[in-house]
């Protein structure tokens, strides 16, 4: 009996402008915290690379939509840290309580626990936003 291959599903409009906006949220999260010439440190371990080379990495697991653009629970980190220690969640929490405080970090944790739909126009917005933040970042870094 010959198998057919399964057929890949593909992705909706408005799934393929949210993985957009997250690319580019991403992008602007490893610009954002680049020096002059391009290089940015892994907030969790401290290892210095270009921010091409990182990853935006979330604070609270499971990139829930209510925190999934939230920048204060996304920062740049390195494929060790993010992939391999799945997100090196010690480290990651003793930075986000020196950088935020309890008070902060204990509101994030309360968002994370809702739930968003965004609307096409919500994610071009969202978009729009991070690519004009991204361009003036392009300016600043050579």
């Amino acid at each position: 009996m010959k198998r057919t291959p399964l057929k890949k599903r593909k992705k909706s409009p408005k799934a393929k402008l949210k993985k957009k906006t997250w690319d580019m949220f991403s992008k602007y999260i490893r610009m954002k915290h680049a020096n002059e010439n391009g290089y940015v440190k892994c907030i969790t371990c401290g290892v210095i690379k270009h921010w091409r080379e990182m990853q935006a990495s979330h604070y609270i697991d499971g990139r829930h939509n209510a925190v999934l653009f939230e920048e204060d629970l996304v920062h740049p980190s390195c494929y060790a840290c993010n992939c391999i220690l799945h997100g090196n969640k010690s480290e990651y929490a003793a930075f986000m309580y020196k950088t935020y405080g309890e008070e902060r970090v204990d509101e994030l944790r309360r968002l994370s626990n809702y739930s968003i739909k965004y609307s096409i126009s919500d994610l071009e917005l969202l978009y729009e936003k991070f690519s004009k933040k991204v361009e003036e970042l392009e300016k600043k870094i050579t």
